[in-house]
């Protein structure tokens, strides 16, 4: 039984690698490292749920209250984001406040099967 959600994790991490090495993935990194003097990355995995956090102390924005939200307010990037986590059943969590700096946070939690 555990073996074959390891299974099934492991394609949804390479789907995810996949899928943050094309020009969408890269732009968006890009462009939050070039509005900050630092950025960090982490990444947890454990038993139940693993997690992608990429925080910034840049000029941040006026994040949307929902995450549908982002490409009427112009977040064509967050968009790309969300998209792709959605493609591998995670969810996007954003918070950012003007002149506070951003924190996206992609959240895959493991399914039961």
């Amino acid at each position: 039984m555990i073996k074959n959600r390891t299974h099934r994790t492991k394609q949804r991490v390479q789907l995810a690698q996949k899928s943050v090495k094309d020009q969408g993935g890269r732009q968006s990194l890009k462009e939050l490292e070039s509005l900050a003097e630092q950025t960090m990355l982490h990444v947890n995995f454990a038993d139940r749920e693993s997690k992608l956090e990429i925080s910034d102390d840049g000029i941040g924005f006026q994040a949307p209250n929902s995450s549908t939200d982002f490409a009427p307010s112009g977040h064509f990037g967050l968009l790309g984001i969300r998209e792709r986590a959605d493609l591998i059943g995670a969810r996007l969590e954003a918070e950012s406040a003007l002149g506070k700096g951003t924190r996206l946070r992609v959240v895959l939690s493991e399914v039961e099967a």
